[in-house]
C-alpha cells in the first residue's frame, strides 16, 4: 500500500500523530503503520496480504501469493485510483516519455526495447473499461508485476 502510494506521489510521510480508519481510502494517504488495527475486524487487505494475528506473538509471518492478492490489484477502488492517478501524471508528454516516466517511476529502471514496443502496442488497442483510460491500465499493469511487488 505505502509503495503504491509513494509511486504515485500521494504517500504522506509525516511522522507520528493519530491512526486513521480506512486503509482503503486513497483520502487517508499516510503509511499503513499509522492506520487504526480492529482486532475484531481486520480489512480484507490485511487479510489478504498476511497481516500479523494482531492477537498473537509471531516471530515470523508467512509469505504468500495467493489469487485474493492479484484480485485486489485488479479491481480495488484503491489501486484503480492510484493507476490512474499515475498514468495521469505522464499526460502531455511524448508517448515514449510518458512509459520510459512510468516505468522509471514503478520499476525503478528503464524499458527494454520489447517492453517499451509493447507498452506502446498496449497503449494503441487498450480499451477504455469506463474506469481507467489506456494510460491508468498501462500504469495499473506494471503495478500488477511481481518485479513492483517483490524486492529481490
Amino acid at each position: 500500500r505505502d509503495s503504491l502510494l509513494a509511486v504515485s506521489g500521494q504517500l504522506d510521510r509525516t511522522i507520528g500523530g493519530r491512526p486513521y480508519d480506512n486503509v482503503t481510502d486513497i483520502g487517508s494517504p499516510r503509511r499503513t503503520v499509522y492506520a487504526l488495527v480492529n482486532r475484531n475486524d481486520l480489512p480484507g487487505i490485511f487479510r489478504a496480504f498476511d497481516f500479523a494475528d494482531p492477537d498473537a506473538s509471531a516471530g515470523e509471518r508467512p509469505r504468500t501469493t495467493v489469487p485474493q492478492q492479484a484480485l485486489f490489484g485488479l479491481n480495488s477502488p484503491f489501486v484503480l485510483e492510484v493507476s490512474r492517478r499515475l498514468g495521469n501524471s505522464t499526460a502531455g508528454a511524448e508517448e515514449t516519455v510518458r512509459i520510459q516516466t512510468l516505468y522509471r517511476r514503478v520499476l525503478v529502471r528503464e524499458p527494454s526495447a520489447d517492453e517499451l514496443a509493447a507498452a506502446r502496442n498496449f497503449v494503441k488497442n487498450a480499451s477504455g473499461d469506463g474506469k481507467l483510460d489506456a494510460w491508468g491500465r498501462l500504469a495499473q499493469v506494471l503495478l500488477l508485476t511481481n518485479e513492483f511487488a517483490f524486492v529481490d
